[in-house]
C-alpha cells in the first residue's frame, strides 16, 4: 500500500503544510570551518569595531570573573554553609581538614 513515489507524497500535502524543499544553497559542499578560534577577538585590538562602552563592559566582565576566581580559590569548603547560617556537612569538614593537612605537608617539604 505504501508508495515510494515523491509525487504521491506531495499529493497528500495541503498548501498550508510546511515541508522542506532543498536548494543548492542548502547543500554543504566544502569542509566545515571551525567556529570560534581562541584569541580571535583580542580586547585591546585597535581595529575592533566594538563601541567604547562595549569594550568597557567586556573589561569589567573580565575583571569580575578574575575576582570571582580568586574568591573561589581562597574559599574553604565550609565557608558556603557558614555564610548561609548553617552548620557545614561532615564531608565539608573532612575536606577542610584534608586541605589543612596537605598545606602543612607542602610547607614541611618546602622547608626540608
Amino acid at each position: 500500500m505504501a508508495s515510494s513515489s515523491l509525487a504521491h507524497a506531495d499529493a497528500h500535502m495541503a498548501d498550508g503544510d510546511q515541508h522542506p524543499h532543498p536548494t543548492k544553497a542548502d547543500e554543504h559542499t566544502g569542509p566545515r570551518l571551525q567556529e570560534g578560534k581562541p584569541g580571535s577577538h583580542v580586547g585591546e585590538d585597535a581595529k575592533d569595531s566594538r563601541s567604547v562602552s562595549n569594550k568597557a563592559d567586556a573589561e569589567k566582565k573580565a575583571d569580575k570573573q578574575e575576582e570571582q576566581a580568586d574568591k573561589e580559590k581562597n574559599m574553604k569548603p565550609t565557608d558556603i554553609a557558614r555564610s548561609h547560617g548553617n552548620e557545614p556537612s561532615r564531608g565539608a569538614k573532612i575536606d577542610e581538614q584534608i586541605e589543612a593537612e596537605e598545606r602543612a605537608e607542602l610547607e614541611r617539604k618546602g622547608k626540608a
